[in-house]
């Protein structure tokens, strides 16, 4: 069973995988609902782009686009903002227009995303200590990994963005952390690609996923 947003990612083709005080009519409740309560609770507009700072890191926030980051007149409604007028949200589920925001954002997110960080302790908090643990790893291929390395390596990254194992499974899609490393791990080794690569695509993975974007 795909998600929601991972159905409308494949509908536009970018892949199937198993994707200053702003003025008053612009402030938002931060705790609003955003789109409309289902069997899938998408987080707020504030929450979203909060949670996509966090996960990507901050450092790089210079770099990303201000619609990216800020909540403006252009984005408000196809992310679930609710409508001024009727106090609901302006659409009741994730449309075509937000999955191009949304994977457009992930795109500006993990370009400026650098492996190249020169604290060691900051490199093991965010690549995880299982890949951070290999002797030149950032000269690696992702697939010069053992696989269980490699599915170790994701479930860090799922732990680290989603949360435990309990949480995945709570979606319904996978019966744990574990199945859905595993399912990433996977696919990201058929690209053989280099480990920069590698990890801004499993990044991209996880973030395309509702139990990423939910509460």
């Amino acid at each position: 069973m795909k998600s929601l947003l991972m159905l409308f990612v494949c509908s536009l083709a970018v892949g199937c995988s198993q994707a200053a005080t702003p003025a008053s009519h612009l402030q938002i409740d931060v705790q609003a609902q955003a789109f409309e309560q289902k069997q899938v609770r998408y987080m707020t507009p504030f929450d979203l782009m909060q949670t996509l700072r966090q996960s990507f890191g901050t450092y790089a926030l210079g770099l990303i686009p201000h619609d990216c980051t800020t909540l403006t007149d252009a984005n408000r409604g196809l992310l679930g903002d609710s409508s001024a007028a009727t106090g609901s949200p302006v659409f009741s589920e994730p449309s075509s227009n937000f999955v191009r925001w949304y994977v457009g954002c992930l795109g500006a997110y993990t370009k400026a995303l650098s492996m190249s960080f020169t604290d060691k302790q900051l490199q093991s908090l965010f690549w995880g200590p299982t890949l951070t643990a290999h002797p030149d790893w950032q000269s690696k291929l992702f697939t010069d990994l053992a696989e269980a390395d490699r599915v170790q390596i994701v479930k860090e990254q799922i732990e680290r963005m989603i949360g435990p194992s309990d949480v995945v499974s709570d979606f319904g899609y996978f019966a744990s952390s574990d199945a859905l490393a595993t399912k990433i791990a996977t696919d990201v080794a058929t690209y053989n690609e280099s480990m920069d690569d590698s990890m801004k695509r499993i990044l991209q993975a996880i973030a395309l996923r509702d139990e990423f974007m939910s509460y």
